[in-house]
């Protein structure tokens, strides 16, 4: 009951993290701007692939080690961009290979922790445990992306935080 309670406060959060379009288009708001918005729209896809992938990530990570399992994951994932990378620095796409660099071991460091937390924990949990992000995001949204509404922001990622440690709670 305790890690429902968790992940209900992290998705209320998700839902007051659009505050400004709750007071101009009223409670149905935010739910109206994720049609409206190209962004959100591709959002809501990524989110379908993740719940869609995530008891797979599971099975896969138990029927294999789940080190071995996130290497192939994203050795494949690397393989199969190699071709778009080359075509993109064939047209002179700006593509800084230094950033490509250092993100491909911190992704993949990360998928292996969380193949790892993914065998010990419910799904549900581990995935909504990944929002412990949240704080770092705003802030990082703020200072490269000049995002409005920080103080909004800040504090719904810092109630989804709470929420997460409420579920950890319940473990």
């Amino acid at each position: 009951a305790l890690g429902m309670i968790g992940i209900g406060i992290i998705a209320s959060c998700l839902y007051l993290l659009n505050l400004e379009t709750l007071r101009t288009h009223g409670f149905l708001g935010p739910f109206k701007s994720v049609w409206r918005e190209k962004g959100s729209r591709l959002m809501l896809i990524v989110v379908t692939c993740w719940a869609i992938t995530a008891p797979l990530d599971r099975l896969a990570s138990q029927a294999w080690h789940p080190f071995w399992f996130a290497a192939s994951l994203h050795g494949g994932s690397c393989l199969l961009l190699t071709p778009f990378w080359l075509h993109a620095r064939r047209h002179h796409v700006e593509c800084s290979e230094w950033k490509l660099a250092g993100l491909g071991p911190l992704t993949g460091a990360a998928s292996m922790l969380q193949m790892t937390a993914i065998i010990a924990a419910p799904v549900a949990f581990v995935i909504a445990l990944r929002r412990f992000s949240a704080p770092l995001t705003a802030v990082w949204g703020r200072l490269f992306f000049k995002e409005p509404n920080f103080r909004t922001r800040i504090l719904g990622a810092l109630i989804m935080t709470a929420g997460g440690a409420i579920m950890l709670l319940s473990l």
